[in-house]
């Protein structure tokens, strides 16, 4: 439903104390509907739509209509299984209602209840978001799943179950495409684009939020531009674009399946968009680990772009052709742009694994001359370390030790490959879409 109309009928039916926040947003002009999409996008300079909805863009096997007692099942059957393998990964978090269920019931009990109240309406209200990866419904998604060009990775499916009056926040999507498909209830959602004003405001948003744990830190929806505002309905699918930023309320107990993909085209604008997701981290509660895991996948992916991996066919397929204007050109060209931002992310012992793969691509590639200035390198093997240091990196305190030789250099790449690896592994596996725990 994508009328505002059908966007103020369904808000209606909707007891949330955060409904006045969506229909103001509504009533001051701040928001435009569905079918205006097309002039926002011109208006804003997007090469895509920032938001796609409608049965089209959900996977064949999820468009169905799915009755409550089936996904229900699918919950009871896969939440122990991801439960049991994935540990603290899985998480179950709570709206902005309040405490009440994890302090009364625990987690275990509180998710269940959420779950149950698919099939049961007598039950009490419920205000815990429940958000698991499910091994049922990525078996659905994959049945005609197709990968996009310079696909560095694609996400396993998360199921997430919303109970009734649901809110949440303020977030952003990750950095991929990412669908949503709506198996059962009903969501409003707001959407903004990723312009540099509407992600310098979030930035801001996460930093204040950071230093006072407030919510009321992250209201910046009135100061936001091109917002739009729909309802989702069941087997509509939701595509949406890297770094949107949205929040959304489930008029009625909910199920999502999510999943993304991350594109090396999304590798290389996401580089640009590294002081946010350093904001970011400092509002979770676990992100320290989240950023360990992005760090990891920063490296990884960096590598198998830059040198594929002979050993592993799909991976070596990553690597990045040296074409005039190609994706390889266009990440040279904007490294001296972002190489402060990512020494600003990454620590310590990531900067020597950094430092590796940048030296190890630059004395490879054919020819004297340093693929990032141009400059003429007599000696490649001796001086293109120090060269790389002095006029390629971060300019700030250098803790290089163990990369200056190239004994070090391959021992260094080989830990840290073996490290990322791992950590990588573990992220794509959980990871369903968002940033936010709402897809895993």
């Amino acid at each position: 439903m994508t009328s505002i109309v059908a966007v103020r009928t369904a808000l209606a039916s909707c007891s949330s104390e955060h409904v006045t926040l969506f229909t103001t947003l509504i009533d001051n002009g701040s928001l435009i509907p569905y079918k205006s999409r097309d002039n926002a996008r011109r208006k804003f300079g997007l090469d895509t739509e920032y938001a796609a909805l409608g049965k089209k863009q959900a996977p064949a096997a999820l468009r169905k209509q799915h009755l409550a007692k089936e996904l229900q099942d699918i919950c009871l059957r896969d939440l122990p299984e991801a439960r049991e393998y994935f540990g603290q990964q899985l998480t179950y978090f709570v709206s902005s209602g309040g405490t009440i269920d994890l302090e009364r019931m625990g987690e275990e009990g509180a998710g269940t209840q959420t779950i149950a109240s698919l099939t049961d309406t007598t039950l009490g209200g419920t205000d815990t978001i429940v958000t698991f990866p499910s091994r049922t419904l990525e078996k659905l998604v994959m049945k005609d799943y197709e990968a996009p060009t310079n696909c560095l990775r694609a996400s396993g499916t998360t199921c997430t179950v919303l109970p009734t009056n649901a809110y949440i926040p303020l977030h952003h999507s990750n950095e991929g495409m990412t669908t949503r498909t709506l198996l059962s209830g009903s969501i409003v959602w707001i959407i903004w684009p990723s312009t540099p004003k509407n992600l310098r405001i979030l930035q801001n948003a996460y930093e204040d939020f950071a230093q006072h744990f407030n919510d009321s830190r992250l209201d910046v929806t009135n100061t936001l531009e091109g917002g739009m505002i729909f309802v989702q309905t069941e087997g509509d699918g939701l595509r949406i674009s890297p770094f949107t930023i949205m929040m959304c309320l489930s008029t009625k107990t909910s199920v999502l399946a999510t999943y993304s993909d991350i594109t090396a085209e999304n590798y290389l604008s996401m580089l640009h968009k590294l002081p946010l997701l350093n904001a970011w981290f400092r509002t979770e509660f676990d992100g320290a680990r989240k950023q360990s895991e992005f760090n990891a996948m920063v490296l990884l992916h960096l590598d198998l772009m830059l040198h594929g991996d002979p050993k592993n066919e799909e991976r070596d397929r990553i690597k990045l052709s040296h074409v005039r204007g190609g994706l390889l050109d266009k990440l040279t060209k904007s490294w001296e742009v972002v190489k402060n931002d990512v020494a600003a992310i990454l620590g310590a012992a990531d900067h020597k694994t950094m430092i590796g793969i940048w030296v190890d691509y630059l004395i490879a590639a054919k020819g004297r001359e340093c693929r990032l200035c141009g400059d003429s390198i007599m000696n490649k093997q001796k001086l293109m370390m120090d060269h790389f240091i002095e006029r390629h990196w971060f300019k700030g305190k250098k803790d290089t030790e163990g990369v200056h030789t190239r004994q070090g250099l391959a021992q260094g790449l080989n830990e840290a490959s073996t490290e990322a690896t791992a950590q990588v592994q573990a992220a794509e596996e959980v990871d369903g879409g968002d940033a936010m725990e709402l897809d895993g």
